[in-house]
């Protein structure tokens, strides 16, 4: 029964470390994906900056400095392009292959049960991030409800049953029987009861038997040591969890204060650019700035929701 309880606990266990392998592997993804988004959209106005440098060269207005910066960061960019678009796709691939999702590298080669890996559609989350204090639990209570404190226990409870079989092998064994006959003869009637018992005391393996007790109790003391020091290592890792989620939401708040300066900067460079009062470098630097910023942001809002689903996890395994 132990046994039982002890897988069962065990596989809950696994289970939960694989989902929080696939919650990782899933926010991978959707941060390369987002980065690709502020690239194309970095890409898209270098692009547009370069043709409005190429016409105002022709006019005599720009030089072929401003042509040779835009190239640069244009080249740099597509060559950003191509790096994301391979993390992508192997990230893709990771994804898909730990949840079973079946997938086609070419697009000629696809079909039904084997879709084009681009026309699968991995969808971002819809809300947005809470202050953690919205999800937090008491740690102490966490660690007490979770299946691993219940499996410590459980190697207390084996090791105690152990040593009571041991025990049980040396105690005396008594058996006790009954017996009932009856025989009926000419004009005679006679009937029998009859009961016996034995007793069988194990002394020869006494010595033997006592070693292997003492040696049962001493496992059963070290099982002990061991749950208590493994569930408060147990609850720190609790309150390691809650605590990397709080730095993981300052992370975030900064990122996001960053990329909110940094875009402020852009627009400001933008709208002297309408105004012929700043040229096409300056707004370009501006707008690599801002990209920058915007992959911080992404990188510290992805690691944010990857803690929460950690503590998440924590506390439903709790309820449970």
């Amino acid at each position: 029964s132990l046994g039982v309880e002890a897988a069962r606990l065990s596989g809950s266990i696994a289970g939960r470390e694989l989902m929080e392998n696939v919650d990782e592997l899933y926010w991978e993804l959707v941060c390369l994906q987002e980065k690709q988004t502020t690239l194309e959209s970095a890409l898209g106005l270098i692009e547009m900056l370069h043709r409005d440098a190429t016409s105002a060269l022709s006019a005599g207005l720009a030089t072929e400095d401003v042509i040779e910066e835009l190239d640069y960061q244009k080249n740099s960019l597509n060559s950003s392009k191509l790096q994301l678009r391979s993390g992508i796709l192997l990230a893709k691939m990771n994804l898909y292959n730990t949840i079973g999702q079946k997938y086609s590298l070419i697009a000629a080669a696809a079909s039904e049960e084997k879709p084009y890996i681009d026309s699968i559609k991995v969808h971002l989350p819809s809300e947005s991030p809470q202050n953690p204090e919205t999800y937090y639990c008491d740690p102490e209570s966490i660690a007490a409800c979770l299946e691993e404190s219940r499996l410590l226990e459980l190697q207390v409870q084996a090791g105690k049953l152990q040593k009571k079989m041991a025990l049980g092998e040396a105690l005396p064994q008594v058996a006790v029987g009954a017996g009932y006959s009856y025989g009926r003869f000419v004009g005679d009637a006679r009937s029998n009861l009859t009961a016996f018992a034995t007793i069988q005391v194990p002394l020869s393996g006494w010595w033997k038997t006592s070693s292997t007790l003492g040696r049962l109790q001493a496992e059963v003391e070290k099982a002990e040591s061991e749950r208590d020091y493994l569930r408060a290592q147990l609850e720190l890792k609790v309150r390691k969890c809650y605590l990397d989620l709080t730095v993981c939401w300052d992370s975030y708040i900064l990122a996001l204060e960053a990329e909110d300066i940094a875009r402020a900067s852009f627009k400001r460079q933008e709208v002297s650019y309408e105004a012929g009062m700043v040229g096409a470098s300056e707004l370009a630097g501006a707008r690599v700035k801002l990209r920058q910023e915007e992959d911080k942001r992404i990188e510290a809002e992805s690691d944010y929701f990857k803690a929460l689903h950690s503590w998440n996890e924590l506390r439903k395994a709790a309820n449970n």
